[in-house]
């Protein structure tokens, strides 16, 4: 019976072609949708989990994620030693930050990087971008920069920065005459965090005469926190510090930035795997479309083989067989599919930006299953009803 079932779908090969073109093309949909979903998910989980202790102190008027934005009026670095002094505290980083043009980056790119300061000494304690060089070599000296990975993965128009590669960048508030800094891309680092691998880094001093701002002004404070119960707490006795002195400040946790970000994330992953699923089970109507017709087309060969002593459930058995196999070679060529399509994706956005977990290979195989099961239930009733006297007489 096994034989004779599987031997049935190769006999009709159109037919099974376009069964499994149906839900193929569904299910590599669905499958491509989910990865997506899921590197992107891993990413995310993976910043959280690493900024969930920060705070990110920075003027009321700086614009950017995390406050992280050029601009905004720099603020004393008196306040660093005595935010380091607070409880809860485990160390306080200042920075100075500024913009990279579109026109300093090269002819393909379509948006600008942030350039922030580093403190080589003090970049090593928290484990910054100095700690992670992945091709070139470190900083050592002035108007030299490195380059997170992600920032030559932002799309086709992408900036593309090799080592070695010269940026004329302009010093901020020199318009008359206009005054430019050459800096030289001499490493890229990955550390693995989005936050972090979206921007280029120089020596302190560098930013500092790029922004035009001197050596006891800052724009931004990154704060770690002891633990993640601590943080908000933290959060308050910073705003305490600079309302002391009538100054106020914005502070900006990581945890409830992440946390929109995620809950927005949730939303488009619930509409990801809809799409996906409306297109999966059209493919499953084709199933059970082509299962039917195939039903009325061979009614005269199942009255046959009830007659030759096949019962109804041996009959019900073999059709339903026929469709569950039409289902798992539809989902198997999906899966090709769209493993097809994320890698196109990862070279066209980034490497990572799509995972094909063990959960979602065996999800997918199991709809397709699924999927075969049930577009081949009511076709296999209507097999199973047939009258083999019928059937016979119509010879």
């Amino acid at each position: 019976m096994l034989k004779f079932s599987i031997g049935n779908i190769f006999r009709r090969k159109s037919i099974m072609i376009l069964a499994i073109v149906g839900v193929g093309l569904g299910v590599a949909l669905m499958s491509t949708l989910l990865t997506l979903s899921e590197g992107i998910n891993r990413r995310l989980n993976e910043t959280f989990t690493e900024l969930a202790a920060d705070v990110t102190i920075s003027p009321v008027d700086a614009p950017g994620l995390f406050g992280g934005g050029s601009g905004g009026t720099p603020f004393s670095t008196k306040y660093v030693p005595e935010i380091e002094a607070l409880n809860d505290v485990t160390w306080a980083y200042p920075q100075v930050l500024t913009t990279i043009p579109p026109s300093s980056l090269g002819e393909n790119s379509s948006f600008g990087a942030l350039l922030i300061g580093i403190d080589s000494e003090k970049d090593k304690i928290i484990d910054g971008p100095t700690k992670h060089i992945t091709q070139g070599r470190n900083l050592t000296g002035e108007n030299e920069v490195i380059v997170g990975i992600e920032t030559n993965r932002r799309g086709p128009r992408s900036v593309h920065l090799n080592i070695g590669q010269i940026l004329k960048v302009p010093v901020s508030g020199k318009i008359n005459p206009p005054e430019f800094v050459e800096l030289e891309v001499v490493g890229i680092f990955e550390t693995e965090n989005a936050v972090f691998d979206n921007n280029i880094y120089a020596l302190d001093s560098t930013v500092r005469h790029l922004a035009n701002v001197g050596a006891d002004k800052i724009h931004s404070i990154r704060v770690r926190a002891k633990s993640t119960e601590t943080v908000e707490a933290v959060a308050d006795q910073i705003k305490e510090v600079f309302k002391r002195d009538g100054l106020e400040v914005q502070t900006s946790l990581s945890k409830d930035v992440l946390g929109q970000i995620n809950d927005t994330l949730g939303i488009f992953q619930i509409v990801l795997l809809a799409i996906g699923l409306i297109a999966s089970v059209a493919g499953g109507i084709s199933i059970f479309i082509i299962m039917l017709m195939g039903v009325l087309e061979r009614r005269q060969e199942f009255g046959i083989l009830k007659a030759a002593g096949w019962s109804n459930s041996n009959i019900l058995f073999s059709v339903i067989l026929e469709s569950v196999t039409l289902g798992i070679m539809g989902a198997s060529t999906g899966l090709l599919l769209g493993f097809g399509a994320t890698q196109a994706l990862e070279r066209f956005i980034g490497e990572g930006i799509a995972v094909y977990s063990p959960m979602v290979v065996f999800g997918v195989l199991g709809f397709g299953i699924l999927m075969g099961l049930l577009g081949g239930l009511y076709p296999a009733i209507k097999a199973a009803r047939v009258a083999p006297m019928e059937t016979l007489k119509a010879l």
